[in-house]
């Protein structure tokens, strides 16, 4: 006749087996969310043009983009942009700083920004692949620029958007803009550092 012990023996190797099956496939699970995390976050490179111009063209292009960036201006060049890092669509005045990002190769988004004086940026596009949308990339690119302009000496960091584009205002309050001007076609918000 079998005793208690030996019943139990069989039960709780299977308990055993269970818990390093359990283990080993929530370690795997682990590592595997890790490599794509990995694979998937995001990289902020300095734009180049040769490599990203058609590609920042396309997405200014792309969907409504153009109305939602380009406030009132059908002839604006994109290119010209691109081609001179300027603010302006008259002058070549290298005053942009350009920024590219990307998903694994993909470029996915389009951050530019200037120093307007010694302590003010301005952040002039922040823009993203309608494709990827509702992932956090605006915001991680507008934290990456608020960021680099205080690294630069920013006090104060602005931008524009229309007044009807919410969406845009309320994620620039989630990264700590406020409203300081408004008129019938957008929006001046501001970020400050004190």
């Amino acid at each position: 006749m079998q005793s208690v012990g030996d019943l139990m023996q069989p039960s709780i190797k299977k308990i055993i087996i269970f818990a390093l099956f359990i283990l080993v496939v929530g370690v795997g699970y682990f590592a595997w969310q890790s490599k794509q995390h990995e694979q998937n976050s995001l990289k902020v490179v300095d734009t180049n043009f040769e490599r990203d111009g058609d590609a920042i063209d396309a997405l200014f292009h792309k969907g409504d983009n153009f109305y939602w960036m380009i406030a009132g201006n059908p002839n604006y060049s994109v290119k010209f942009m691109l081609e001179h890092a300027s603010s302006s669509q008259s002058e070549k005045r290298h005053d942009l700083i350009l920024k590219s990002a990307f998903l694994d190769d993909k470029l996915v988004g389009f951050l530019a920004y200037f120093k307007i004086s010694k302590h003010v940026y301005r952040i002039l596009y922040v823009i993203v692949d309608q494709d990827y949308r509702k992932q956090g990339i605006a915001k991680q690119l507008v934290h990456y620029g608020v960021s680099d302009c205080v690294k630069r000496g920013a006090l104060k960091v602005i931008l524009f958007t229309r007044s009807n584009n919410f969406k845009a205002q309320t994620m620039y309050k989630k990264c700590g803009f406020k409203i300081i001007e408004t008129d019938e076609i957008g929006v001046w918000m501001s970020w400050n550092k004190l």
